[in-house]
This record gives C-alpha cells, sequence and structure tokens, in this order.
C-alpha cells in the first residue's frame, strides 16, 4: 500500500511518512511549536493525503489509544530502514 501525493501535504516529514508501509515501527516524533509533544514508540496506522493526518499507535498511553497530528507539523521523526 502507498499514500497519495496531495498538494497540501507537502512537507519533508510527509514525504517520509508516505514513503512508508501502515504498521511501521516509529521510535520518535516531534510536532512543532511544543515543548515535550512527542510520540515515542509507536507504529504508523494510515496518512490521510486529504487532511494530511497521520495516526500512529501510542502505547505510551495505552495499547489501543492513537496520536493522530498532521504531517505538517512534524519537525523530527527516528525511523529505522528496513533490515
Amino acid at each position: 500500500m502507498s499514500y497519495k501525493r496531495c498538494s497540501k501535504c507537502n512537507g519533508f516529514f510527509c514525504d517520509i511518512l508516505r514513503s512508508l508501509q501502515p504498521n511501521s515501527r516509529i521510535y520518535d516524533i516531534f510536532i512543532e511549536g511544543t515543548d515535550n509533544n512527542f510520540l515515542n514508540g509507536g507504529r504508523l496506522l494510515s496518512l490521510d493525503s486529504d487532511t494530511c493526518l497521520a495516526t500512529f499507535t501510542n502505547p505510551d498511553v495505552s495499547a489501543d489509544t492513537v496520536f493522530i497530528v498532521s504531517c505538517n507539523k512534524i519537525i523530527g521523526i527516528e525511523i529505522r530502514p528496513p533490515a
């Protein structure tokens, strides 16, 4: 599965997320305009190319909690390339 390109989702990190497969492991995500707002140790569930919203699992809170953020607001992301 790949995500379609959308003109309003044109940031570098939108491109990074677009290149990943659903359920890809995300180690850290840092969000623009926040001091301590980041996701630590989740998985990419989806990227909506119409709204630019990326949805991740959020195991720091609980197994069934999700973290949703605009890919345009991401200023840092830690992933590891496939082995």
